[in-house]
């Protein structure tokens, strides 16, 4: 079973960590907001292309945002994995 530390090295983790402390302070709850929102929207198939290629602009601008884009792919992957054992 796959878990979030097979998806993510203990390097990773840290640079992450350093990364988000570092710049969480300088983003607004709004831009926090609105990246996290989109994300959702990508992983639940409700963007249109145009959209989804702003998305994947942005993971490319902030490198940051694609490693929180892999959490959220590989988190609801686990709880999907959860859910089909126990049935």
């Amino acid at each position: 079973m796959n878990t979030l530390f097979n998806v993510l090295t203990n390097t990773e983790i840290d640079n992450l960590s350093i990364y988000f402390f570092k710049n969480y302070f300088s983003m607004t709850e709004e831009r926090i907001t609105e990246m996290m929102s989109r994300i959702d929207d990508y992983v639940r198939g409700r963007l249109v292309q145009e959209q989804i290629e702003d998305l994947w602009i942005e993971f490319l601008k902030d490198p940051y945002w694609f490693k929180i884009f892999e959490v959220e792919v590989s988190l609801r992957n686990m709880i999907m994995q959860v859910v089909v054992i126990q049935r």
